[in-house]
């Protein structure tokens, strides 16, 4: 089964932190996918400033928090998300 972008670019940042820089051609191969996936992933993940971009490579960029940002988090789950939106309000809705 193949990754969702969301899993690919986690796993990127993941792989980025263990080793602060690697190759287009590294991720590619361990990704299991091309290197044109993972160029457009870098130029999405330099966009919010997760890495460096350079010349056949991306470097890791060093934050003070271990969190994703925030659009990263925003994609993930959100059928969880919006459903635990309409419980709460349907709550709300329900009282006075």
């Amino acid at each position: 089964m193949r990754m969702t972008v969301e899993e690919r670019r986690k796993s990127i940042c993941g792989l980025m932190k263990r080793h602060e820089a690697l190759k287009v051609k590294d991720l590619s191969s361990t990704l299991d996918t091309s290197s044109v996936t993972i160029r457009r992933d870098l130029k999405s993940l330099s966009r919010c400033q997760m890495v460096q971009r350079a010349h056949g490579s991306a470097v890791a960029i060093q934050s003070e928090s271990d969190e994703p940002p925030y659009t990263i988090r925003d994609r993930e789950m959100r059928e969880e998300k919006q459903q635990i939106g309409l419980t709460a309000a349907s709550l709300v809705g329900r009282r006075g």
